[in-house]
């Protein structure tokens, strides 16, 4: 299913307040030119945060891999919402990769196109 983020808001009810968009933002607009990506998680006051964590593909212009050891961590310790990352010169529409991943995973994945300065989400 997409969606629009205002959808996935009312979908999921979850608390997210304007800092996690400003988060995933700032993230991307300190690297333009790379895709950076992370995990979207709650803090200890069910506050939804922005994790970052390091791209590790070769060519992070054009795609991004998370670390599996950093990922699984993060499954065995904390409740993942979601995947984000951007897309430096492209729309934030979903890439095929970003799609069959998103399904892998069974995780919504949140796109910010700094190019476009939008938000996309995915949700499988």
């Amino acid at each position: 299913m997409d969606c629009r983020l205002e959808d996935f808001l009312v979908l999921t009810n979850i608390n997210i307040n304007n800092n996690f968009f400003k988060q995933i933002k700032n993230y991307a607009l300190n690297q333009p030119q790379d895709e950076v990506c992370g995990l979207v998680v709650p803090d200890n006051f069910g506050e939804v945060q922005a994790e970052p964590c390091e791209n590790t593909k070769i060519d992070k212009s054009n795609g991004f891999i998370i670390d599996v050891k950093v990922f699984l961590e993060a499954v065995k310790n904390k409740d993942i919402l979601a995947v984000y990352h951007s897309h430096p010169d492209d729309p934030p529409d979903p890439s095929r990769h970003d799609l069959l991943q998103s399904e892998a995973l069974c995780l919504p994945f949140i796109i910010y196109s700094v190019k476009y300065d939008d938000f996309y989400i995915h949700i499988p």
